[in-house]
């Protein structure tokens, strides 16, 4: 085994960490071990080019001074562009049920998601970098803030259902106390919600932003210590072992993941 240094992120050739990373390491820690080992997705998927097609057409909007008609016009070059790049390079992974999804609603989010944010005003800033440093981590969190006003943090969210009991997830308040620690304002999600029959904006405020910041950090200095078990990426991945039936893994995920943990 090769031991790892006092920084064991640095041993892996990290040098930050995300809140997207801490959950997918507290959700599903085999899929973060195989981001770690060098994978990764080089497109994305159409939930997430939907997501940023209306932040792009939402901060244009708020702080460029386009019109509705405009910003819409832009959402939609913004996922057109991304759906040609992904037929471009990985044609083969694109799903296209959730594909189709995704651009026969584009224009339904992108207008709920403006009418929306335009009686919210224009923000201090629009996608600012935020930065925490602790000092039980060699690394810093970073993150991104979509839309940040005088007292509060606005986060934008797509979904096509309402979170289950109209209640924020767990793993989108963990972000959230991110943001909170950053700056110290509160943050709330505001939801874009597209369903069959009707289309819902919902605000989500964090509850126990605290503890949710608690846990957070608890998952970094835990995802530290994994690493520390060696500097082989492969000696690490073999305490721990894949479940390719959850929902969270893609087709081209498992396919590297199984060369990962020699599983034929």
């Amino acid at each position: 085994m090769k031991q790892a240094s006092n920084d064991s992120f640095a041993d892996h050739g990290i040098d930050h960490i995300s809140a997207s990373q801490i959950n997918t390491f507290i959700m599903n820690p085999c899929k973060w071990i195989l981001k770690v080992s060098g994978y990764t997705d080089p497109t994305g998927n159409a939930h997430m080019w939907r997501g940023t097609a209306v932040d792009n057409a939402v901060s244009a909007m708020l702080m460029d001074g386009l019109s509705k008609e405009e910003a819409m016009a832009l959402g939609k070059n913004v996922f057109e562009t991304k759906v040609a790049y992904a037929k471009k390079v990985d044609p083969e992974n694109i799903n296209a049920v959730v594909l189709s999804g995704n651009q026969g609603k584009l224009e339904r989010y992108l207008s709920a998601a403006l009418d929306f944010f335009e009686g919210k005003g224009k923000p201090k800033s629009v996608q600012e970098k935020i930065e925490i440093k602790d000092e039980s981590l060699s690394v810093p969190i970073i993150g991104y803030l979509d839309l940040k006003y005088e007292s509060t943090i606005r986060d934008i969210k797509t979904s096509a259902q309402r979170p289950n009991h109209a209640k924020m997830p767990d793993s989108v308040s963990r972000q959230m106390s991110v943001y909170w620690k950053a700056t110290g304002l509160m943050p709330v999600a505001d939801y874009i919600i597209v369903r069959m029959s009707d289309i819902l904006t919902e605000t989500y405020p964090v509850y126990d932003i605290n503890e949710h910041w608690a846990v957070t950090l608890r998952a970094a200095q835990t995802m530290q210590r994994v690493l520390s078990i060696s500097t082989d990426i492969q000696e690490v991945a073999s305490f721990f072992m894949p479940d390719f039936s959850t929902w969270d893994w893609d087709a081209r995920e498992i396919e590297e993941a199984k060369k990962l943990w020699g599983i034929k």
